[in-house]
């Protein structure tokens, strides 16, 4: 293995390498690093693309069991006032994988109500701030963010969008052009998954 040394400048008290995933390959910092971009996170200090890559990096170095699992469930704590649609679109994705992973594992019925909850908190900000109504003169990531805060709240069996979702089928099946194109999957997927309910 070939190893650099890099000499950090005086006083650097944080880091970020692969700055905005520019290379093809992934990064393993010490849980004293993590801390510190962790709060960076929080502060919404870091780019866009810096912010998805750490939480990726994590949860792909948990796939191949470099660290813990839990250590990503710790780390994502910090996108909890996330409100870009890219980052939050792969934590849903590794969410779900992670879902799909234990599934059919006995012991996951009993883990499932806790873990279905555990990063709804920037979903659900984002649809009581977004509403089920699409705006023309919102931004292109709102009208991403929208349909994903309810294809991830559907996945969650969030109560109040499991209802909504079955509202705006009520109203499709009355008028096909009373339902958004928008968001016309994740509600189909709601009423899909919850029918026979």
């Amino acid at each position: 293995k070939k190893i650099q040394i890099v000499q950090l400048p005086k006083g650097t008290e944080w880091y970020k390498i692969n700055d905005n995933q520019k290379g093809v390959y992934r990064t393993k910092y010490s849980k004293e690093q993590l801390a510190q971009l962790k709060s960076l996170i929080t502060q919404n200090k870091l780019s866009t693309f810096n912010r998805w890559g750490i939480q990726n990096d994590i949860f792909n170095l948990a796939l191949i069991n470099e660290i813990p699992l839990s250590e990503y469930f710790d780390f994502i704590k910090s996108y909890y006032n996330e409100s870009n649609a890219f980052v939050l679109e792969d934590i849903y994705s590794n969410i779900s994988k992670i879902n799909r992973i234990f599934f059919d594992e006995k012991f996951w019925q009993n883990i499932w109500p806790k873990y279905k909850n555990y990063i709804k908190n920037p979903f659900t900000k984002a649809i009581k701030r977004l509403s089920w109504t699409p705006n023309k003169k919102e931004s292109h990531n709102n009208s991403l963010l929208r349909p994903l805060a309810i294809s991830y709240l559907g996945f969650a069996e969030y109560n109040e969008i499991i209802r909504g979702g079955f509202d705006k089928f009520q109203q499709f099946l009355k008028d096909a052009s009373s339902l958004h194109p928008d968001i016309k999957g994740p509600v189909l997927s709601i009423v899909g998954r919850n029918g026979n309910k």
